[in-house]
């Protein structure tokens, strides 16, 4: 954690049937001081809102690879939460 900013999560989303109540994790972390990044695989993407998370979240949801020498548009974070399938 830092004492210069808000502590940052990123919500990893997946395929998994989770990602369509991601919105009410966003605004669960964000309620408790957290500053939020949404990453989405493809089949993740594919069940979210987008648009409206960038929205919520001040931050674009990021699905695709960063290239190594890109400028990294989101913060470093201080942890994650990530979703996963199980059979």
């Amino acid at each position: 954690m830092n004492d210069k900013r808000k502590s940052v999560v990123y919500i990893i989303v997946t395929g998994s049937p989770a990602a369509r109540d991601v919105g009410e994790l966003v605004g669960l972390a964000q309620a408790d001081g957290w500053e939020v990044c949404v990453i989405a695989s493809p089949s993740g993407r594919r069940s979210i809102d987008s648009d409206t998370l960038s929205l919520k979240t001040g931050h674009s949801v990021r699905s695709e690879y960063k290239e190594p020498d890109a400028p990294d548009e989101l913060p470093p974070a201080d942890a994650m939460i990530v979703s996963v399938i199980q059979n």
